[in-house]
């Protein structure tokens, strides 16, 4: 999938999709296909010719999407823009193409200084309700008898959301290591071609998801590359694997590239840290992972990495740990080692601006998870309970933020720095929620984040006997009144409102599947530093009071 802005060459193509959604979806719009069918195709060419904007989505050069932004002209109303025709053809509806080009619009208002963006829905609508709300978007009123279609009449939804203009000033960058160098703030994304030109490395391949490559933010961080001749490996998908790092290490030999660009989410982040050891060293991945009974020693320099999250979850930019399954019983595997540390991590907040809902209410459970149980664990580490404590707190303030307001810079700057903050503490070991969830991800394959988040009231309500200290403390860096009996009830209110609903049940776990569960969770390593010990009649009972 492609999207771009249409010209004056798709005036055709895009009048044709234009008049199809108007003909076969006629409530959803206020413009009616007889008039549109009237109108001469100047007027086509004199609208793409504009000043209002109009992007398609293509597949294959076919056009099979549309939306535009259309900008306020009048002095008092040119903070805004409106969200208009918007359509995706049906035969390609469910491959995310509607929430890119709500997101290609929400980021040409925020580079173009517009501070709220309005649309109107069609009432019962509840797709493209569904997808705006996913999106930030929040209703506001609703007008009756807004339109008329061959007599029926349909009322219309307003919503609106929010956009932080770009920052017109220089930019604001923070640089710290712990121990990896990181570039913290919004625009580090465009510094990455600067750092690599320094280090004189000029042929980077850029490791990444399938879902992401196709998305506008990956154009536009591809843009900022300029002076290096890039190649891009888009094969990961879903919980990685080690066919994954194997066909990167592929595609870096083919490109004859000479540094890494990790760019994503964990999964992309892990395949990237580990895809120069098989591109410079013999054998599988596997070979490499850290209980191998013949484990190979990462012998030779492995190509310059650096790390370009942009999702608020696994932390991985920072870890030197890579999360890996294998590719038939999908088992999660871990290659550890130093040297596998990005050189340099890039953390820009503005990465995370396009996020639907769902994937930061789950991937910011994650970054909450791992600085709870980093700290819950008996392990005796200071340095990273007081990191972990401070990770709680800053995620605790901002995640119900990140996830309703979607444009709130500084909450997602904030859910960055927690997640970060959740992958330094976690050196420190973690414990029997990340057993479960990596069991959840095997079996059923579940989401990391998401598992985490089904597991871990259960999993702290069977810890707490062991360490209510520590739970009290919990609750005090949440600002809860009531001490460490208040924290779980908090956490599971925190679920709710973000959208974190139902028990494994509802998620596709069943009680089939409870005997391999057990049996990969007991194996897992992360509950030997919990802070109660579990065998396998206690996952059992975990899992069964989860389901």
């Amino acid at each position: 999938m492609d999207i771009r802005r249409l010209q004056l060459a798709d005036t055709l193509s895009y009048r044709a999709l234009r008049l199809r959604a108007l003909r076969e979806h006629a409530d959803a719009f206020t413009s009616s296909f007889e008039e549109e069918n009237l109108r001469p195709l100047a007027d086509t060419e004199k609208r793409l010719a504009g000043s209002d904007k109009l992007w398609g989505a293509f597949i294959d050069n076919t056009l099979v999407g549309m939306v535009g932004l259309s900008f306020e002209s009048r002095l008092k109303n040119r903070h805004k823009a409106n969200l208009v025709s918007m359509y995706v053809a049906p035969e390609v509806a469910g491959r995310g193409i509607g929430r890119a080009l709500v997101a290609t619009v929400l980021q040409d208002a925020r580079a173009s200084g517009v501070s709220r963006v309005v649309l109107t829905v069609t009432e019962g609508n509840q797709a493209a309700t569904a997808l705006y709300q996913q999106a930030g978007f929040r209703a506001f009123g609703t007008e009756p008898d807004a339109i008329r279609v061959q007599g029926r009449s349909f009322g219309k939804t307003h919503m609106a959301i929010t956009v932080q203009p770009e920052p017109s000033t220089t930019m604001s960058i923070n640089s710290f290591a712990f121990p990896t160098p990181i570039k913290f703030g919004a625009g580090a994304r465009k510094l990455v071609a600067q750092h690599l030109i320094d280090q004189g490395l000029q042929r980077p391949l850029i490791v990444t998801d399938r879902a992401l490559a196709a998305l506008p933010v990956m154009a536009e961080f591809v843009s900022h590359l300029n002076g290096l001749v890039v190649a891009v490996y888009s094969g990961v998908h879903g919980n990685p694997t080690c066919s994954q790092v194997m066909e990167g290490a592929e595609a870096f030999k083919a490109h004859n590239a000479d540094c890494v660009i990790g760019f994503g989410g964990g999964a992309a982040l892990d395949v990237a840290k580990v895809v120069g050891i098989p591109a410079t060293h013999p054998g599988d991945i596997l070979e490499y992972v850290w209980d191998h009974p013949q484990v190979r020693p990462i012998s030779q320099p492995l190509p310059y990495f650096v790390a370009v999250p942009t999702t608020s979850g696994t932390g991985s930019e920072v870890g030197r740990s890579s999360v890996v399954s294998e590719n038939d019983t999908h088992l999660k595997r871990v290659v550890f080692s130093a040297h596998i540390l990005a050189k340099t991590v890039f953390a820009d907040p503005e990465l995370t601006l396009g996020l639907p809902a769902h994937v930061t209410a789950a991937t910011g459970m994650d970054a909450l998870t791992h600085n709870i149980e980093s700290y819950l664990s008996p392990a005796y580490h200071p340095l990273c309970d007081g990191i972990a404590l401070e990770g709680v707190r800053i995620a605790a303030a901002a995640l119900r933020t990140a996830v309703h307001e979607p444009s709130n810079l500084q909450a997602r700057s904030d859910m960055m720095m927690a997640s970060m903050m959740g992958a330094i503490a976690f050196q420190k070991d973690l414990g029997a929620v990340h057993s479960c969830a990596h069991a959840l991800g095997a079996v059923c394959d579940l989401h990391h984040g998401l598992a985490n988040a089904l597991m871990i009231d259960t999993v702290l309500v069977w810890n707490q006997v062991a360490v209510p200290h520590k739970f009290d403390e919990l609750a005090h860096v949440c600002k809860l009144e009531g001490g460490g009996k208040a924290f779980v009830p908090w956490l599971r209110e925190l679920k709710q409102d973000i959208g974190i609903s139902g028990r494994l049940a509802d998620h596709g776990v069943h009680s089939e599947h409870l005997p391999r569960l057990v049996e990969i969770a007991t194996a897992d390593m992360c509950h030997q530093t919990n802070p109660r010990p579990c065998t396998a009649e206690d996952f059992e009972n975990l899992f069964k009071a989860a389901l």
